[in-house]
């Protein structure tokens, strides 16, 4: 199924095994009833494929109001700019909550021209945890992911059950470092498989931001 229009239903949205939505439109993506695909309840197996190729824009979050989604593969391949600056897409996911991907997170795109640079930043404010239950995968020419960017204000901590893989030319930024008297707490990357740079890959981390 791809949505190249906006999509409004308030019953379930169900995602087997090996189904797959492409989302490829700027319409609203509010959980409010009758407003969107994400208007009613979600259902997503552990190897659906949930794709996003379009969005409303830089300052839109995934959504993931309580007791959040529980996506499949979560890929993430724009097609379109959503900004004409070099600022971040943050995906504003509410502080203390928890963002779950029960399969891959598979980041292969955030902008489409090279000048532009949009990055995608997990945490705006806040502190965030990210659990991947596959693999975290990021590749593509035009891929740049933040755990805490430099207009954030939030921490992210990130737990991956399988292997990272960045290749091509991707870069992931784990932290900056902050001056903050009283931080949420640190941004940290966490893997229980194998760790793979391949190609002019870039990852970029200080003292405050391990990955282990």
């Amino acid at each position: 199924l791809q949505g190249n229009h906006r999509i409004i239903f308030a019953g379930t949205f169900k995602l087997d095994d090996g189904g797959s939505y492409i989302h490829n439109n700027t319409a609203t993506v509010a959980e409010t009833a009758g407003g969107s695909i994400f208007s009613g309840e979600e259902s997503f197996s552990p190897n659906s494929n949930f794709e996003i190729r379009s969005w409303p824009g830089k300052n839109v979050g995934l959504p993931n109001a309580s007791p959040g989604i529980s996506w499949g593969n979560l890929i993430v391949n724009l097609q379109s700019d959503m900004s004409l600056d070099m600022l971040q897409w943050n995906w504003n996911i509410a502080d203390g909550s928890t963002l779950t991907i029960k399969g891959n997170l598979d980041i292969r795109a955030t902008y489409t021209t090279y000048s532009y640079q949009t990055e995608l930043c997990f945490a705006l404010s806040g502190s965030q945890n990210i659990y991947v239950g596959g693999n975290f995968l990021l590749s593509g020419y035009k891929t740049k992911v933040s755990l805490k960017g430099a207009y954030s204000a939030g921490y992210a901590t990130m737990q991956v059950e399988g292997d990272i893989l960045l290749k091509d030319m991707v870069q992931l930024n784990l932290g900056l470092k902050t001056t903050s008297a009283n931080p949420y707490g640190l941004y940290e990357l966490r893997f229980k498989g194998n760790f793979f740079v391949v190609d002019y890959a870039i990852m970029v981390y200080d003292s405050n931001s391990p990955a282990y």
